[in-house]
């Protein structure tokens, strides 16, 4: 049996809106709870007299936030030790940033799970304002470097030549800029006395949600590294034309 492979699948393999929300729901549960937590947040600035059952539901979705990235924390020290042994082993520049990263990200969930911890075990104001400003520096230095990663990535001939390539690697850009101006706002607070308003902070993390979640969508809809397609099409594609079924298609005896 001979295939004719020019011809179009049977079914797309690209994820649809639908698909994709349901993915995102699934896989990124704790930018759920970010959102539902930066919603009320806002409502609340807006309308100071918001109803106390929506301020607690609020609570409630950044201790779910706070849990969801305190139990990362294992697989992350595990990945920040690797880089780190990496760069102990083999030091360059490609090592070291990876080494950043993976402890920026390391440090956020230990802050999660400090903040979590310490709503319900509270602990010296001094300990965990230390705590906190530790992770403003992580979260700029992890930002920074996110932030060159991504300028690079848009000098690249890949990026010059594919534009919706391109378009991805300004999404990223777009949040790790939010999250500098959140951990360097951080920094000036904890380190010169800089005084921010709240909605300042809020407006930063939202911003970088925001960003992560559009992102999200577009690698998994557009897919311009061709990393998200839809598995269950693909099978069936494979499927049909092992058979010879294809619409159109002339199945020769072999």
């Amino acid at each position: 049996m001979t295939v004719n492979a020019t011809r179009a699948p049977i079914l797309s393999t690209a994820n649809t809106f639908p698909d994709t929300c349901r993915m995102f729901v699934k896989e990124q549960f704790k930018n759920v709870a970010k959102l539902v937590n930066y919603a009320v947040a806002w409502t609340s600035i807006a309308k100071p007299d918001l109803s106390q059952n929506v301020v607690r539901f609020g609570g409630m979705a950044k201790d779910c936030k706070n849990f969801i990235g305190a139990s990362e924390l294992p697989g992350k020290l595990e990945k920040m030790a690797g880089a780190v042994k990496s760069f102990a082993q083999n030091p360059s520049t490609h090592t070291f940033r990876g080494a950043l990263r993976d402890t920026s990200f390391a440090m956020n969930s230990f802050f999660d799970g400090t903040e979590l911890f310490t709503k319900y075990f509270p602990i010296a104001k001094e300990r965990f304002e230390l705590i906190q400003n530790v992770n403003y520096v992580a979260t700029t230095c992890g930002s920074l470097n996110g932030t060159v990663e991504e300028l690079e990535n848009l000098s690249t001939n890949a990026a010059k030549t594919r534009p919706e390539l391109a378009r991805l690697y300004v999404i990223n850009l777009a949040k790790n800029v939010s999250y500098l101006a959140l951990g360097v706002m951080g920094v000036l607070g904890a380190f010169f006395g800089f005084k921010t308003v709240g909605w300042m902070m809020l407006a930063s993390v939202t911003s970088g949600l925001l960003f992560t979640i559009g992102g999200y969508f577009y690698e998994k809809i557009v897919d311009p590294e061709k990393r998200h397609q839809n598995k269950d099409a693909i099978i069936i594609n494979l499927r049909v034309e092992n058979m010879g079924l294809r619409a159109g298609q002339s199945a020769p005896a072999a």
